[in-house]
């Protein structure tokens, strides 16, 4: 029985995350949550750092783990196109 609440539990807090996170404006397609023991990890690609650090907040309100393990790697924006002049 402990089992089924357990694995209750772990599927409410990642509905209630995806969700949280998805009214937060961030892209839940290149995230992934864990959850083990009361710790939730994030993994997956953001656009940016604000998005990380908020992705990580928004699981802390949205479900109230133990730990958060924020392991989201913010992707790398493609370089600026140089104009050269071609005389």
């Amino acid at each position: 029985m402990a089992n089924n609440d357990a694995a209750a539990d772990e599927r409410r807090a990642r509905e209630l995350s995806i969700n949280a996170l998805q009214r937060a404006y961030i892209d839940t397609k290149s995230i992934d949550l864990e959850f083990e023991g009361g710790t939730v990890r994030l993994k997956g690609r953001v656009s940016s750092r604000a998005q990380r650090e908020l992705a990580e907040e928004v699981v802390r309100v949205a479900c109230a783990p133990r730990a958060v393990d924020n392991e989201l790697h913010v992707a790398s924006a493609p370089p600026p196109s140089i104009a050269t002049d071609v005389a």
